[in-house]
């Protein structure tokens, strides 16, 4: 996920009306450059975006649950992220997201077992949502685990569109990832030329099915 642009997007786009009632609620007052000091900086009342991140260290928590829960680093990158961006702003991470009631009536229609799911929807859902634009949220993927690391001049980034109708990469493209050297090759019985992996990348699918097993 490319940092700024999901962690602002996705809070202002899905947060909770319980959170802030208004976009200028959740947006706060604007200051200019020059009016900027050490005492209105600090002043962020409750409902203001930018007060969600002041509220919780990311470093210590991640911290935290990585040497005394044992987390994995992914499971922590996760839990991290949702307990500081999302779950203040009423995102829970389990929760699925859709675009409003109509589009979740015809996810439920095709796929009856998510009838029991949470959805969260701009404006939670109300018909008139005008404000918040149509989000498309830009993540990449770097490549397969077993090409890991990868050459530093040989990196393939394919970009993600995630939006509330559909993740994925439109484009349909062949890539070929280039493994870097190991930092250690004991125990290793794989070499650097069948690390290499080349692929067929592209298409894009309903939010719901992402992540999901074929």
């Amino acid at each position: 996920c490319v940092s700024g642009g999901c962690w602002a997007t996705a809070p202002y786009i899905y947060h909770s009306s319980k959170y802030a009632s208004t976009p200028e609620h959740f947006l706060g007052p604007i200051v200019q450059p020059q009016d900027f000091n050490w005492f209105n900086l600090r002043e962020i009342k409750n409902g203001c975006g930018r007060k969600v991140p002041t509220s919780l260290d990311v470093i210590l928590l991640a911290a935290f649950d990585l040497f005394y829960k044992e987390y994995n680093p992914l499971g922590v990158w996760y839990r991290t992220i949702t307990e500081v961006f999302l779950k203040p702003v009423g995102i829970d991470r389990l929760s699925l997201f859709s675009w409003n009631r109509s589009t979740v009536a015809d996810i439920i229609a095709r796929n009856p077992s998510l009838i029991d799911r949470d959805f969260v929807l701009p404006c939670d859902g109300e018909n008139r949502c005008d404000h918040r634009p149509y989000p498309i949220i830009n993540s990449a993927i770097l490549g397969p685990e077993i090409s890991a690391p990868f050459g530093l001049f040989h990196m393939s980034f394919t970009s993600l569109e995630t939006t509330p109708l559909y993740i994925g990469s439109p484009p349909v493209h062949t890539v070929t990832y280039a493994p870097g050297p190991l930092v250690s090759e004991t125990n290793r019985t794989d070499t650097k030329e069948n690390r290499r992996s080349t692929m067929m990348l592209g298409g894009i699918v309903e939010p719901i099915a992402f992540g999901g097993r074929t």
